[in-house]
């Protein structure tokens, strides 16, 4: 098992209460694993570039909220449903300045249009980036290059915006 299902996991078998970098009891909510047919329909959308250790934690958690303090702060993560929905949005609403290799996987709970998103190179490798969508592409920031390291670290880290 991976270390952030794990400790994901603990957090949810403990009742899914966390106190989080600001000393916040905070809530871990996540879904039931997605349903095969919704994860090939994203597969297909996103022309199968969506990383591999992301559609493991949509295998297990099918999204969800990390951190999530009275839906004021934390992490919401998409479902397969919601990663087509939300990128479409943006996509559309961004228009011509929007950098088609990304793909938005999770925003901020009562963030001000803050997401983090994957940017996919080659050999199945990809950055993991924090973006404004009031800022321009070449203002994104590349946080992460493992989804895994990043969820992990985020959890050690109580939720704090580390990359800060």
């Amino acid at each position: 098992m991976k270390q952030y299902i794990k400790l994901i996991t603990d957090i949810l078998n403990d009742g899914g209460k966390i106190i989080d970098c600001e000393n916040f009891l905070s809530d871990f909510v996540m879904h039931e694993s997605v349903e095969q047919e919704d994860l090939f329909e994203c597969e297909l959308y996103f022309d199968r570039k969506l990383p591999e250790d992301y559609k493991y934690f949509l295998n297990i958690y099918n999204g969800g909220k990390l951190f999530n303090y009275n839906d004021l702060g934390g992490f919401r993560f998409f479902s397969a449903k919601e990663l087509i929905c939300e990128n479409e949005i943006q996509k559309n609403s961004f228009g011509n300045d929007w950098d088609n290799n990304i793909i938005l996987f999770s925003d901020f709970i009562c963030g001000d249009a803050e997401y983090l998103g994957f940017r996919p190179k080659e050999d199945e490798k990809y950055d993991i980036i924090d973006l404004t969508l009031y800022e321009p592409p070449s203002e994104w920031r590349v946080i992460d290059n493992s989804f895994d390291n990043f969820v992990e670290k985020l959890i050690k880290e109580k939720g704090k915006v580390y990359w800060l």
